[in-house]
């Protein structure tokens, strides 16, 4: 199944929730990070229980310090 995640094409496993693939993606602490999903935010207590779709837009965006 294909996904665009920050615009790019990107192919998943069906059934795959956002917490799996960010899993897949080693990313170990959540801390900092925002997900939107086909122009939604996603609360974070509903990412093990929403599953992506065929050409869903996922973008992931990381919050960063610096000055």
């Amino acid at each position: 199944m294909n996904i665009y995640l920050n615009d790019k094409l990107t192919k998943i496993e069906e059934n795959t929730s956002i917490h799996s693939l960010l899993k897949s993606m080693h990313i170990e602490s959540f801390q900092g990070i925002a997900i939107g999903l086909n122009d939604s935010v996603i609360p974070r207590n509903e990412w093990e229980s929403k599953l992506l779709k065929e050409n869903d837009k996922l973008l992931l965006i990381r919050a960063s310090q610096g000055g």
